[in-house]
């Protein structure tokens, strides 16, 4: 089944909201258990428009007929969401019929800000209304879907026409949706993708009925879930893999646009980091493995401080640590900084930098000073002798004709980091703990590890 493809790091996160869930009983005593998203509103037509969204919810027993207007040649059925979705569920009492010497045309459609547009299903077979029971179709939402109104109502639409006359329309118990709004992509400490999980291997906890109601693995370690979140709480999204340390993602809120995540999980070493703020932080991987080489401390017996920022110092040691740079033998070499005396713990750290040309200046090097997200990734990057293309970058507020140019390009080819989701790189912003952590973990995956 192929679904929508997202691949970005755990900064971010919005998702396609499924408002509650429709598929409980009806008339027929079936159920359609598998969906997580209600069609506000469902329309049939014939001499005029009728709203029989009522007929298509849960629980109320109640039928409708479609395609059931001898005198139009082309009948339309509309389905309106407030959210996109990536499935639509009928449940059907009664199949079509139609003379045996008429040929139907069936065509599906989606709304576009201007016209309506042929919807690609993902199945050939699903162009008739002729059989009982559950019916389905699965499609991949386009990127020109957008709200649009039908009869006054504005939502997210669909609509299926039939073309040629009918002896009698398709009766319709209900109507549900599946929205697949939650994406990750898994890999191991390594990163290679872990591609033959399965539905066991996710957990939710504190969501509605905790129920993950449909699911998929789209190859290269990609896994989609539909959840369902009614009253917007936040929630736990737990990924648990024989061998592998526990996962936990803590899902704020749904307000629109798919969510993704992208996980590392480590094999689980006997190694555990102490800190009590860091369970399903979205740097807790990064943290957790290099705590356990030994390239960071806490606060503290029990505290990361995942929301403090680093000083200039403690990111410099943490870089050189991960690159395993034999710091000591530095410890007599003159540097030009008056303001890091021989006697400092991050001495050897900023002689090793300055002869390494990893970080320069003239008179102070501001060891305690808050680093910035550029000069963090511009240590990394000289750390490694490379020179990046100082071609435009994806961020807003990186031009081409800036000094770090080059060196955001490279780090962001290498997935060392990533941007914000409003498409800015934010390049002044002080580095906190967590994002230093994340950062200097990507970079070792990028250059370092064996």
């Amino acid at each position: 089944m192929k679904k929508l493809k997202f691949l970005i790091l755990v900064t971010v996160a919005t998702s396609l909201l499924a408002n509650s869930l429709t598929g409980v009983r009806s008339s027929t005593d079936s159920n359609l258990d598998e969906a997580n998203v209600e069609f506000k509103y469902v329309f049939t037509d014939g001499d005029q428009a009728r709203n029989v969204s009522d007929e298509a919810e849960d629980n109320d027993g109640q039928t409708f007929v479609a395609f059931d207007d001898q005198d139009e040649d082309t009948q339309y059925l509309y389905l309106g969401s407030e959210d996109p979705f990536n499935e639509a569920i009928f449940l059907i009492e009664e199949g079509i019929e139609v003379d045996a010497d008429e040929d139907l045309d069936i065509t599906w459609e989606y709304s576009t800000s201007s016209d309506w547009r042929t919807l690609e299903l993902d199945r050939d077979e699903v162009d008739e209304f002729d059989d009982d029971g559950t019916f389905k179709i699965e499609f991949d939402p386009a990127s020109s879907w957008r709200e649009t109104e039908v009869e006054d109502k504005e939502a997210y639409w669909i609509r299926v026409k039939i073309e040629g006359e009918v002896d009698q329309g398709v009766t319709i118990d209900q109507i549900s949706g599946v929205a697949y709004n939650i994406s990750v992509t898994v890999t191991d400490q390594n990163g290679n993708f872990l591609t033959d999980l399965d539905e066991d291997n996710f957990r939710l906890y504190d969501i509605s009925d905790d129920k993950i109601y449909e699911w998929t693995n789209n190859g290269k370690g990609e896994y989609e879930f539909a959840v369902n979140n009614e009253n917007d709480d936040s929630f736990l999204f737990v990924v648990d893999v024989k061998d592998y340390s526990e996962y936990g993602i803590n899902v704020v809120e749904f307000s629109g646009e798919a969510l993704a995540y992208k996980i590392q999980l480590t094999l689980d070493t006997g190694c555990n980091a102490p800190f009590v703020d860091l369970d399903y932080h979205w740097a807790q991987t990064a943290v957790e493995l290099l705590y356990c080489r030994g390239i960071i401390e806490g606060e503290g017996s029990n505290l990361y401080g995942v929301n403090h920022s680093v000083t200039r110092a403690e990111f410099l040691k943490m870089a050189m640590m991960n690159a395993d740079i034999n710091t000591s033998r530095y410890e007599n070499v003159n540097i030009p900084y008056g303001d890091v005396d021989e006697d400092e713990w991050y001495y050897e750290y900023v002689a090793a930098a300055y002869r390494m040309d990893v970080i320069d200046g003239a008179h102070a090097y501001f060891p305690e000073g808050e680093i910035s997200r550029v000069e963090a990734l511009t240590i990394l990057v000289r750390m490694t002798g490379m020179e990046g293309d100082k071609s435009a970058t994806r961020f807003s507020d990186v031009k081409a004709s800036e000094w770090y140019a080059a060196t955001v390009r490279l780090a962001t080819d290498y997935e060392v980091v990533e941007g914000y989701p409003d498409g800015t790189f934010k390049p002044d912003r002080k580095l906190s703990r967590s994002e230093a952590a994340m950062m200097t973990n990507n970079a070792y995956n990028a250059w370092y590890q064996n």
